[in-house]
């Protein structure tokens, strides 16, 4: 199955935005089997990270592989994140081998969950962290991470891999990857970026020596001025309308990410309450934790609530919030002080034609821990070490005989 991805960052400076393809090549069209292309992004608080892997054609698990591999270095990156990013170049390759590690380490889960040898997840990855005054990035295997603009030549951060035999390279998998992958480091403004695996390498650079091919990003350049400006509506180069003129030169599947490195102009935004007076702007605020689907700040107006804003907010946010603010569950324990459910209670939506960005919930009293931090094991060895099954039996029965619960099935949630 081909996989694209559009991404925009909505809630932060800058507004990076990502387009990215992963296209089933013509064998696996002809044979029948699934794209081993993978890739994965995630744009939040002013930083951008792209991760694409290639599962390797003889793996029997490939495809599984490329997408946990990438997976697994966002996840990395945002724990990296979480307790500070890197100050100097060396620090910034220790963090990117600790990112390797941390997908390498997922394969090796993945393999021990299927019974099979590590080996049937081989894949390569390429990852780039970007900010607004650096970019870093790293890769074991093959592919190819270009840095370009219309100003000046494409440059090469990392290579395809040139092992002894022809078509030969190492995987994340491979025995000393993490300490055999390419890493590079750039301080300054980034331009615009291209990460691509190995079906596109005899187009988009000089064989034998992997220098990039002009023209090629030409291409990319011109499309980019041409949605710019409003001309046509010209496909992205790596998505499923593939060009005959690639599929001529190579029948492997195809990945390319393509994020254009220099960040849109941030319009401000003022976001408001349907029912309070306030307004204010979201970029202000301070964060006090983000995941996946967005982040939550703090509500500076009132200090017991918080906001929670959405990266892509949609129609569906709003019609789910809607039935959820008109429907609260009862809960008696909110008199004594306690909040037993975080539950939406107003939402917050953008104050020039009022689409949805978030909603306001109570904050919940400190040092509490999410139910996700008890039912999912490996996150509770991790945070709730002690937390036995006896703790797990008696969470349980609290969770059937609470009040929140029960007030939730009386209101047909």
């Amino acid at each position: 199955m081909d996989r694209v991805t559009r991404a925009q960052g909505v809630d932060g400076v800058p507004q990076w935005r990502v387009v990215g393809a992963s296209v089933r090549g013509s064998g696996h069209e002809q044979s029948g089997a699934e794209c081993q292309d993978a890739h994965a992004v995630d744009v939040t608080l002013g930083m951008m990270v792209v991760a694409v892997a290639d599962g390797a054609g003889s793996a029997r698990y490939a495809a599984l592989g490329s997408a946990a591999a990438a997976s697994a270095a966002l996840d990395s990156v945002r724990a990296e994140r979480a307790l500070g990013l890197p100050q100097t170049e060396s620090a910034w390759r220790d963090c990117l081998a600790r990112v390797l590690d941390g997908a390498r380490e997922r394969l090796v889960q993945e393999a021990r969950e299927h019974g099979a040898e590590l080996r049937e997840f081989a894949t390569t990855l390429l990852v780039a962290v970007v900010t607004p005054e650096l970019l870093v990035a790293a890769q074991v295997g093959d592919g190819a991470i270009v840095e370009f603009d219309d100003t000046t030549p494409p440059t090469a951060l990392t290579r395809p891999e040139r092992g002894e035999h022809v078509n030969e390279t190492t995987f994340l998998t491979s025995e000393g990857a993490v300490e055999q992958a390419q890493y590079a480091f750039r301080a300054g403004a980034p331009r615009t970026l291209a990460l691509f695996t190995d079906g596109l390498q005899r187009l988009a650079l000089q064989m034998p020596h992997g220098t990039p091919h002009p023209p090629f990003f030409a291409t990319l350049i011109d499309f980019m001025q041409e949605r710019r400006g409003g001309a046509g509506r010209r496909r992205f180069p790596g998505g499923s309308s593939v060009s005959a003129r690639v599929r001529e030169r190579t029948d492997d599947d195809i990945t390319l990410v393509w994020p254009p490195c220099r960040p849109q102009p941030r319009t401000r935004v003022i976001a408001r309450c349907t029912r309070r007076v306030d307004r204010f702007d979201p970029a202000t605020l301070k964060v006090i934790g983000s995941g996946g689907e967005g982040k939550v700040c703090e509500f500076p107006p009132d200090p017991s609530l918080v906001v929670k804003l959405f990266k892509e907010p949609t129609d569906e946010h709003r019609r789910k919030l809607s039935a959820m603010i008109k429907n609260p569950p009862a809960d008696p324990t909110s008199e004594r002080g306690h909040r037993s459910l975080a539950w939406p209670i107003e939402l917050v939506v953008n104050d020039d034609g009022g689409e949805v960005l978030g909603y306001l919930m109570p904050r919940t009293a400190a040092g509490m821990r999410p139910l996700v931090d008890v039912y999912t094991p490996k996150r509770r060895h991790q945070v709730l070490a002690g937390f036995h099954y006896r703790y797990l039996s008696q969470t349980a029965g609290f969770g059937v005989r609470s009040t929140s619960f029960e007030g939730l099935r009386r209101r047909g949630c």
